[in-house]
């Protein structure tokens, strides 16, 4: 019979700083206020892990651009561009990761996507 250790975190939560990312998932979803918006798993080095939200509103373009930048995709100014979930799977980029709490637990989140030239990794 399977069993494991309750309590235990998703991961370690890392020191703040400049990581390597891999999109471990990416869903699609409907934001709270009603817009279409994927959740992203960034699997980051130690067994880090940080979940963040690419929301598609035209105030938040500017967060999707440095997702698709840091991940190595081209970002042309008034382009219309279609984001698959499925096609981000795997992905690899770069993010500052920060440290928040929520209900009473550290965890790790996006502070800003990465350009690959300006990074200094920690891991």
């Amino acid at each position: 019979m399977p069993t494991y250790k309750s309590g235990q975190q998703n991961g370690d939560v890392l020191s703040e700083g400049d990581y390597k990312f891999t999109v471990e998932k990416a869903i699609l979803k409907t934001s709270s206020n009603g817009n279409e918006m994927i959740e992203l798993w960034l699997r980051l080095p130690n067994g880090g892990l940080a979940i963040d939200n690419l929301v598609f509103t035209e105030s938040s373009g500017w967060k999707i651009d440095q997702f698709r930048i840091s991940i190595g995709e081209t970002v042309l100014p008034d382009e219309q561009v279609e984001v698959t979930p499925s096609e981000l799977i795997g992905a690899e980029g770069f993010a500052h990761i920060v440290i928040e709490e929520w209900q009473g637990k550290k965890r790790n989140k996006v502070g800003s996507y990465l350009e690959p030239d300006d990074i200094q990794l920690k891991n």
